[in-house]
């Protein structure tokens, strides 16, 4: 209503109410005048313009509904999709570079070879999408639920994935270099032959249950990461930081740790035959019902619980056991040579056809342990 007309309503009665109202007005024209400008309506002449040529750089296309369009290689480089509908629409070999798709709707997407490089999809909701041979490079995919993707030769170098969700994803020769996947979750997804070794960080990520074989993590930040149940075969984890990193029932035949900290990491019940650990840091690790096996000379495990642990086979020579909670520990065939288990747990603990040469027992605790056929074995006095 004009401001007259609302003067005229007011108006009727004394000067004080045609003042009240109009101070009324202004104040409403004010506050309306105030308020930004909408960032909910795309711009009907961009609409027609990538309609009609399929290129629109830089556009204002906020929720606007594409949903279904045929956008193969499409120009929208730095364009404004906020909110926007592009579920069950092609993308293929499209270029969104630079573009802005928070909020967007992308369900049933095909963007097989999309460019978006620099694009910010944080907290993008798209499982299951098809991104395979995309270029993601330097996007922002922080917090981002990406489930199920299909990430095959993806470019993910340089790219924000803290807190995303890429969990069962396929991730086979993706590229990640510089990427920052710190707090992520990758549970269950396929991550065989990838080179992890120049991400930015892991820290805290869930590896659950991925397929890892060969994966290689050299030097990269793993600390509090979760592997649990993780097929690990012949990764390389050397130099690794795995400070209280989680390996629980962990399948890591051949794997590298040489010069790892795993200082308070957990392997109770993984499979680590013929790992390698050397010059690694193992203060308050924990191994109960692990089985190792493999080259572990001179190693101290002093103190350690490796109640049921199995060693069978491993090559113990002068390695340090004061003090540790072996109860039940296997060490058939392994051999021992100058091992000290000084004041070690080993009731019910297995040493049949060990080489004992030389290795010390004192004060240790040997009720129900078994010597069949061990070598070279000096039990002191009890």
């Amino acid at each position: 209503m004009p401001v007259s007309g609302l003067n005229r309503r007011l108006g009727a009665g004394t000067g004080r109410m045609v003042s009240i109202g109009k101070s009324v007005v202004w104040w409403l024209l004010g506050a309306v005048m105030a308020l930004p400008a909408s960032v909910s309506a795309y711009s009907p002449q961009d609409l027609a313009t990538l309609s009609a040529s399929g290129q629109c750089p830089g556009c204002d296309l906020r929720d606007a509904s594409l949903a279904g369009w045929q956008l193969s290689g499409a120009g929208l480089s730095g364009a404004d999709l906020r909110g926007a509908d592009l579920s069950e629409s092609i993308l293929a070999r499209a270029d969104l570079s630079g573009a802005d798709l928070r909020g967007a709707r992308m369900q049933g997407a095909s963007m097989y070879r999309i460019d978006l490089s620099g694009a910010n999809l944080e907290g993008q909701q798209i499982p299951g999408a098809r991104l395979s041979h995309a270029n993601l490079e330097r996007a922002n995919l922080g917090l981002a639920s990406l489930p199920g993707t299909n990430l095959d030769g993806a470019n993910l170098k340089g790219a924000n994935l803290r807190g995303t969700d890429v969990s069962g994803a396929i991730l086979k020769n993706a590229r990640l270099a510089g990427a920052n996947l710190a707090g992520a979750s990758l549970a269950n997804a396929d991550l065989r032959l990838l080179d992890l070794s120049e991400v930015v960080s892991l820290e805290k990520a869930d590896l659950s249950g991925v397929k890892g074989r060969k994966l290689g993590l050299q030097g990269v930040n793993l600390s509090g990461a979760r592997l649990a149940s993780a097929e690990l075969e012949k990764a390389d984890f050397s130099r690794a930081r795995l400070e209280g990193a989680d390996f629980t029932g962990a399948d890591m035949p051949g794997v590298r740790m040489e010069g790892a900290d795993l200082r308070r990491g957990v392997f109770e019940r993984a499979i680590m035959r013929g790992v390698r650990m050397r010059d690694a840091q193992l203060e308050g690790a924990r191994f109960a019902g692990a089985a190792l096996s493999g080259n572990f000379v001179g190693m101290d495990f002093s103190g350690f619980d490796l109640t049921g642990t199995s060693f069978g086979g491993a090559n113990l020579k002068d390695a340090r056991f004061a003090g540790a909670r072996l109860e039940r520990a296997d060490f058939s065939k392994a051999n021992l040579y100058g091992a000290d288990f000084s004041g070690a747990d080993l009731n019910h603990a297995s040493f049949e056809r060990a080489n004992l040469a030389t290795a010390v027992f004192d004060g240790a605790q040997l009720e129900g342990a078994s010597f069949d056929d061990a070598r070279g074995l000096e039990l002191p006095p009890r």
